[in-house]
């Protein structure tokens, strides 16, 4: 009939050739058969279009994993799916439904979706070049599938995109590092294990608006950035397990909003900035498994700091004379730490749990006050064999 021939005509347009058999001519021959009688002429081209895109979808991510599709209800109505007002379909939320198959190039023809949610499924293939060129997507999230090839460098004409979650996937190449690109709108970046190489991308750690970004578990290489007047959102920073080397900036220390910095499992030198521990916000830091220097001098300036765990440095002097009074625990263990154990290092400090400071080269009495806090883990080198000893009656493990 014309209807179907302007259809047929319609799908061509869309998709290109349409080969037998596949989830695109599986959409095709289900539409016409549509018992909800969705044609161009009664819904307009743009609802025609929808109906036959998450059909493709249906076919192509597992028929039998996604319930109540291809009924005659509206679209809106199938799971997954989430509409505006105008039933113009803006999100897609297929999170752990073991979704398989590649990505669909045809996808962005949903041209008013907003945010896409394909996490922990096993998606496979690359990330196609129509994905990139998506202006209104701001949720991006293929995380935890299987996904390889490398991100384009047209990711920096995505201004609309908040949410970048590419993390467990298989990701290779390095991250485009355009000169003066901007993502005017991102807020979270998460990359991590993956198999990314290069440098640390100086574009993105440009960005103003930035909070949250994680490039952790890559084969990242060079050195930490001069972030100078950069990064002011930034809340959380995770770059642990790369092959970073260098120090850390002094200009890190600017970053006011940091609550959370892991830096563990590079290859780190230097001195650690003393000024990170006076940053209101940050509650949380991990340098471990680096190759760091120097003493750390009193710590209680750190208003806010719950965690923090240097184990596997080479970090010298005394050990801290007091730490954060909101410290939950505390790991100083691994290190070149010589001298007595400071008498008030936990006093009046109700939260701490855990306190290791093992494997030094400290000697003497863990002091009494000490004890009297009934740590859940406090560890030390009281084994007796010890060429550093430290008596501990009140140690949970001795080495």
């Amino acid at each position: 009939s014309p209807e179907l021939q302007e259809l047929d005509a319609l799908f061509q347009e869309v998709l290109g050739s349409i080969v037998a058999g596949s989830p695109q001519a599986q959409a095709r021959s289900w539409f016409f058969s549509d018992s909800a009688d969705i044609r161009v002429a009664t819904h307009g081209t743009y609802r025609v279009i929808q109906r036959f895109i998450l059909a493709i979808l249906y076919y192509a991510w597992g028929a039998d994993l996604l319930s109540n599709y291809l009924t005659e209800d509206h679209e809106c109505n199938w799971d997954g799916i989430f509409c505006n007002d105008q039933d113009i379909v803006v999100g897609l939320f297929f999170r752990s439904l073991n979704l398989q198959g590649p990505l669909l190039p045809e996808l962005p023809q949903l041209s008013t979706l907003q945010g896409i949610s394909l996490g922990n499924n096993s998606l496979t293939g690359t990330i196609p070049n129509s994905w990139w060129d998506w202006p209104t997507l701001g949720w991006f999230d293929v995380s935890a599938n299987n996904i390889s090839g490398h991100i384009s460098s047209d990711v920096w004409e995505m201004q609309s995109l908040t949410v970048l979650n590419l993390v467990e996937n298989s990701i290779t190449g390095t991250f485009p590092d355009l000169v003066n690109a901007t993502l005017s709108a991102i807020q979270r970046v998460n990359l991590g294990s993956n198999q990314i190489t290069g440098t640390l991308p100086r574009s993105l750690l440009n960005s103003d608006t930035l909070e949250v970004l994680y490039l952790d578990s890559n084969n990242f290489t060079g050195t930490l950035p001069n972030i100078e007047g950069s990064l002011t959102s930034l809340t959380q920073l995770r770059l642990y397990e790369n092959a970073l080397t260098g120090s850390i900036p002094s200009s890190f220390a600017q970053l006011q909003n940091l609550e959370e910095l892991i830096l563990y499992g590079n290859m780190l030198t230097s001195t650690i900035p003393t000024q990170l521990f006076e940053l209101a916000s940050l509650q949380y830091i991990d340098l471990s498994e680096n190759n760091f220097t120097g003493n750390l001098k009193n710590m209680s300036l750190a208003p806010s700091l719950q965690y923090m765990y240097f184990t596997n440095n080479s970090l010298t002097g005394p050990l801290p004379s007091a730490l954060p009074e909101s410290i939950k625990q505390a790991w100083f263990s691994s290190n070149l730490f010589s001298g007595s154990i400071p008498t008030d290092i936990g006093v009046g400090r109700e939260n701490l749990t855990m306190l290791l400071i093992q494997n030094n080269l400290l000697e003497g009495t863990v002091p009494g006050l000490l004890c009297d806090q009934d740590l859940r883990q406090l560890e030390a080198d009281c084994f007796g064999n010890n060429s550093h000893y430290v008596e501990c009656s009140c140690c949970t493990e001795c080495f």
